[in-house]
């Protein structure tokens, strides 16, 4: 089993990523489910415990934002599946039903000791690991790496209790192509998963920051010169961005639109490789930014979000740029994002054939202002004759264009917000006949 296993005498599915991905997802969540089990308060079931413990995960998902919706809706209503909680939300149990009631002192927000041997530290370990590999190619992990990685996620499994045979089945056997495909798009989603509660919870510091700032920026002000400051006009001052939107007129009306450097844009990575879109394209796909942004109805916000999104697609070192070709917040203002010149990395299998256009917020539950409709409806008119980043004559739409929204073309299944752009959404572009297919 100590021996790395050749890439020349394995079939493609079988390398050493393959392998430790496929050992990680499943023997990896397996342990952590029986051991979370093993420790639950007063050796009650997981259905007593998460009956009990409804309010406190409730307040994790909404106040602490430790969980997101999408987790919380596995656990509740609790219909006896564990086979859905994965290694992610097994540690989150651990952490606050299980440990509670048990050994304190684990510190979980850093890299365990390597005398610091606990099941909990060893499912930190597991998470560690499932990150890491996260952020690796499959033809990086060769050699000493290969080594390092499989010695360390062994020791954590036989800690945990998985036998030698076990792991030596695992390492040697023909793996199925399916399910190794399964399993790395486990660690994708599961990562994906657990960046998007950092994002809620920086996005929730961000505000308390803000208002504490606010609060205190006044007191100093009327202590330093007194209630007579003219709060008024401080107030009115137009915020620094704003004063790159421009009004463009279309033939179905009028539309604001901001150029990329209007919010700051970072630069494109990598723009020499990024494929050009091929124009016009036939189709206009509209998606919404889902749990990553709030509904934004200032420009100001609008210009933060987007920085946001494109700094958390970048980050993850899959998009060189953020992911759609433009976005429209609850202001009215049309934002430009990859542009017309690069092909969108919204919607995968597909990017060669559309334009995607994000509305910035959430529309699962709640229909976006009339006017991010209005300079939807507006904008699509508009870039069937012209191209907004010039203003001259070269459509990016075809006049016979069809309208989409996201969850009717995505082929990939698995990807993280299938109901894109949302019902709100959808319900008011079925209306638009003309186009909408």
């Amino acid at each position: 089993m100590d021996e790395e296993i050749s890439n020349n005498e394995a079939r493609p599915e079988n390398t050493n990523y393959s392998r430790i991905s496929c050992l990680l997802m499943q023997e990896g969540t397996r342990r952590a489910q029986e051991v979370v089990l093993m420790n639950l308060p007063e050796r009650k079931s997981l259905a007593q415990v998460l009956c009990e413990k409804e309010n406190q995960l409730h307040d994790l998902m909404s106040k602490q934002r430790i969980i997101t919706r999408s987790q919380y809706d596995v656990l509740y209503p609790f219909t006896g599946d564990v086979s859905r909680i994965d290694i992610s939300l097994w540690l989150v149990l651990a952490r606050n039903i299980t440990m509670k009631s048990s050994r304190k002192g684990i510190i979980w927000n850093r890299s365990p000791e390597k005398h610091e041997t606990f099941w909990a530290h060893d499912l930190i370990r597991l998470r560690e690991i499932r990150n890491f590999l996260f952020h690796v190619s499959a033809p990086e992990l060769v050699g000493e790496k290969f080594n390092e990685i499989r010695t360390e996620l062994v020791h954590v499994l036989r800690r945990l209790g998985t036998s030698d045979a076990a792991i030596e089945d695992h390492m040697r056997r023909d793996l199925d192509p399916q399910q190794t495909k399964i399993s790395v798009l486990q660690i994708r989603e599961q990562y994906m998963e657990e960046q998007n509660v950092l994002l809620l919870q920086a996005a929730q510091h961000k505000r308390h920051t803000r208002i504490i700032t606010v609060v205190l920026s006044l007191l100093a002000v009327m202590v330093l010169i007194g209630v007579s400051l003219p709060l008024g006009w401080y107030l009115s001052q137009e915020p620094p961005c704003t004063k790159y939107v421009h009004r463009i007129v279309s033939n179905g009306g009028v539309f604001y639109f901001m150029p990329r450097k209007g919010w700051k844009a970072a630069p494109m990575k990598n723009s020499e490789t990024n494929q050009n879109l091929t124009k016009p394209v036939k189709i206009a796909a509209i998606f919404h930014t889902g749990i990553l942004t709030d509904r934004c109805d200032m420009t100001t916000d609008c210009c933060n979000q987007i920085r946001y999104i494109q700094k958390f697609q970048m980050s993850g070192g899959i998009f060189d740029d953020i992911s759609y070709n433009y976005l429209i917040g609850n202001d009215g203002v049309v934002y430009e994002g990859r542009g017309s010149q690069y092909m969108s990395a919204a919607c995968l299998h597909r990017n060669s054939e559309i334009v995607s256009i994000a509305i910035m917020g959430h529309y699962v539950c709640q229909k976006p202002g009339s006017e991010a409709m209005v300079a939807l409806y507006v904008f699509l008119d508009y870039i069937t004759n012209m191209t907004p980043e010039t203003q001259i004559k070269e459509p990016i739409l075809d006049q016979n264009y069809h309208l989409y929204g996201h969850c009717q073309i995505n082929i990939n299944k698995k990807v993280r917000f299938p109901d894109s752009p949302g019902a709100g959404v959808m319900q008011e572009l079925q209306f638009w006949t003309k186009h909408w297919v």
